[in-house]
């Protein structure tokens, strides 16, 4: 059984050492988890919020009512979630239908050079651990094929 451990092990290590380069295998390491498929889903989660919060950047009204409120990805221990931040600018608009009676408007508090550049980073960590993930997987199937 310790031989069976070992060779997995390689096998892994290979893996990474295989899929990633090391600026990769760094920004891996320093990710959320070190399993890349948790990874893979955290990324995902800063992905729909950084899109959410460029899709919404000057939405005034919603369904719930009021302005739209910024997401953000909260990280404990290995998990995420994304919140909802009730971080507003006020903007001069006496013209918009959704201005206060001194014609102030309520917009999100969003920078979209920030949230552009989380996008980004986000999708490309997602990509490389997609590519350990999907990796990941194979090799375990493998080692499992050569214990049996």
């Amino acid at each position: 059984m310790k031989a069976s451990f070992a060779v997995l092990i390689f096998l892994l290590m290979t893996a990474l050492s295989a899929i990633a380069s090391a600026e990769e295998k760094q920004k891996l390491a320093l990710g959320v988890d070190k399993d890349p498929c948790r990874t893979r889903d955290n990324m995902r989660l800063q992905i729909e919020a950084s899109s959410l919060n460029l899709k919404n950047l000057n939405t005034t009204r919603t369904a719930n009512g009021g302005s739209y409120l910024r997401k953000e990805m909260i990280c404990k221990a290995q998990y995420c979630v994304v919140v909802s931040r009730a971080d507003f600018v006020w903007k001069h608009a006496p013209e918009h239908p959704d201005a206060d009676q001194e014609g102030n408007l309520r917009l999100p508090k969003i920078n979209p050079d920030k949230e552009s550049a989380l996008l980004k980073d986000a999708q490309k960590h997602f990509e490389m651990a997609t590519r350990a993930c999907n990796r990941l997987r194979a090799l375990k199937q493998q080692s499992e094929s050569l214990l049996q």
